[in-house]
């Protein structure tokens, strides 16, 4: 039997390995598995090929240069380990350096064997800006440089080792859309790495973010990988010189439609986000994608418009900067799960200077809440005290009213108690309007002085204020940030109950207790409807 040469059609016998002739690959030197046009790597034991074309002949004589197998050592100092990946023009490699005991690396392959020299001129290329571009950067999200080095038409970069998954295969596990938080964690820590890169001079525009290059390590940090296509933005430039990215994620501008900026990474970006909180390829129909919650109803709407703005076709409709986007996704209700810090491995490296401030965290925007909070507190114990001095109400009547002296007051004071917590509720969240309702509520309660409306002349007094300032600030403290009225009605409900058992045990008058419930519901109703109004009219207190 006899096997034909697919290069130069000679006869050859069934062992051989190359061809006599024109000295084309046949065989795999590893496993003898028979090859066929095109291949690279022997598709049973993934060694590198030494296969020739019409187009790339491999001259007789040309030493043939194997894979790379464990236990190989390069510059003296990296052993192979294990193969981490192969692809179309190399591999990657875990490999231990010898310099460091048991420091485990990443060694990137690249080799030029069996490749079109315009296709290897085009890939080495990008190589070596991979390789500049890192070594010039200092990150907690990058990949650290340690060396670089060619042997035997092959260049090699030795990177920090970044154990996990890539968020690609992390989808593919999942077989659908990721938590919301988990997905959030993963923006936060991407938004930075973005923002860093866009913060150099000139600025570095990654152009390839989609979830095979996003690196999630156990201890939850993100890192950023594969630098091939990422480029230095130039002003002044109307176009990419070539149209680079992954269909689905690269923006309509890596298409030869003008110039990749900043917002070519926020599309990417938010391309990136929408499949992981849907669980849609955006590859499957590229520049197509379906609201957020149309897909996953679980996504918060703040989301949603953060994701949508960031893969608008127009890109003057995107937003303007990564730190933007970062400010749209924060919803002040999630935060991202915690990232355990180590140390960070050894490098040559010298770090450039550090980056300018992030934008505002979370823990500050709570501080300012918590002290504009106090403020108003203030203001309003001061309105209080006042508004107890002019009332008819006396010390010596609210010492009656809390003995059940008279049941109605009681009641009205546990009325007038739960008008203080939408009080509480207000002053955190609205405060003018806030200060607005109490000075109306005074007015009420000074014109209208029926035991029936004791609730509005309770509340308006200054105890309750003293109460209500008490309970603000202990719900201040324990982070209460409820936005929910539905939650508050039933509170309400519930203390209107208790209300309606106290007066019942005091006097036994159900018609009082009737009338003060409905007092309630006024004053409730009276204070959305002020907070509603003055909201529309001054715009503040959102």
């Amino acid at each position: 039997m006899t096997v034909i040469c697919y290069n130069c059609r000679d006869r050859n016998s069934d062992q051989a390995r190359f061809c006599k002739l024109c000295r084309t690959q046949l065989r795999c030197v590893q496993c003898d598995t028979l090859l066929k046009p095109t291949m690279r790597f022997c598709p049973k034991c993934g060694t590198t090929l030494n296969v020739a074309s019409p187009t790339n002949p491999t001259p007789v004589g040309q030493t043939f240069v194997r894979a790379m197998a464990a236990g190989d050592c390069l510059q003296n100092r990296y052993t192979i380990l294990r193969p981490l990946g192969k692809g179309g023009m190399g591999a990657v490699y875990l490999v231990e350096d010898a310099r460091i005991a048991r420091r485990q690396l990443a060694l990137k392959e690249m080799s030029e064997q069996g490749i079109d020299p315009a296709e290897a001129k085009t890939a080495l290329e990008a190589f070596k800006r991979e390789a500049q571009l890192l070594a010039q950067l200092d990150h907690a999200n990058l990949p650290k440089v340690i060396d670089s080095f060619s042997e035997r038409n092959r260049h090699y970069l030795v990177m920090e080792y970044v154990p996990g998954k890539t968020l690609e295969k992390r989808l593919a596990e999942a077989g659908g859309a990721l938590p919301e938080r988990e997905v959030y964690g993963y923006a936060v820590q991407l938004c930075d790495v973005l923002d860093y890169l866009h913060r150099q001079q000139p600025p570095i525009i990654f152009r390839d973010l989609k979830p095979a290059n996003i690196m999630l390590k156990p201890d939850g940090r993100v890192k950023l990988i594969d630098f091939g296509i990422a480029r230095h933005f130039k002003p002044g430039q109307s176009n990419d010189t070539q149209a680079m990215g992954t269909p689905g994620y690269a923006a309509p501008e890596q298409y030869g439609k003008g110039q990749s900026d900043a917002r070519t990474d926020i599309y990417a970006l938010g391309a990136t986000l929408h499949h992981a909180i849907t669980g849609r390829d955006p590859g499957q129909e590229p520049f197509n994608f379906p609201a957020v919650r149309a897909l996953n109803r679980t996504a918060s709407a703040p989301f949603e418009a953060a994701i949508m703005k960031a893969v608008k076709i127009d890109r003057g409709q995107r937003w303007t900067s990564i730190a933007a986007l970062r400010a749209g996704l924060d919803t002040n209700v999630l935060t991202p799960p915690p990232v355990v810090v180590t140390a960070p491995p050894i490098s040559p490296v010298i770090p450039p200077p550090k980056p300018a401030p992030g934008p505002q965290t979370p823990s500050t925007t709570q501080a300012a809440t918590f002290k504009r909070a106090s403020f108003w507190q203030f203001m309003l114990l001061t309105v209080g005290i006042g508004a107890w001095l002019a009332s008819p109400l006396t010390p010596l009547t609210l010492v009656k009213t809390v003995v059940g002296a008279f049941g109605v007051w009681f009641v009205s004071g546990a009325i007038g108690l739960l008008l203080s917590l939408l009080f509480v509720y207000l002053l955190t969240h609205q405060p003018l309007s806030t200060v607005v309702v109490v000075i109306v509520l005074i007015v009420i309660s000074s014109l209208i002085p029926s035991a029936y409306f004791g609730a509005l002349d309770f509340s308006a007094s200054g105890p309750l204020f003293l109460v209500a300032g008490a309970l603000e600030f202990m719900l201040l403290l324990s982070g209460w940030r409820t936005r929910s009225w539905l939650g508050l009605s039933v509170i309400a409900l519930i203390v209107i109950a208790l209300s309606s058992m106290l007066g019942l045990f005091f006097l036994f008058d159900l018609t009082s207790i009737v009338q003060s419930g409905i007092v309630t519901l006024v004053g409730v109703a009276a204070i959305l409807l002020i907070s509603s109004l003055v909201n529309r009219i001054t715009g503040v207190g959102r």
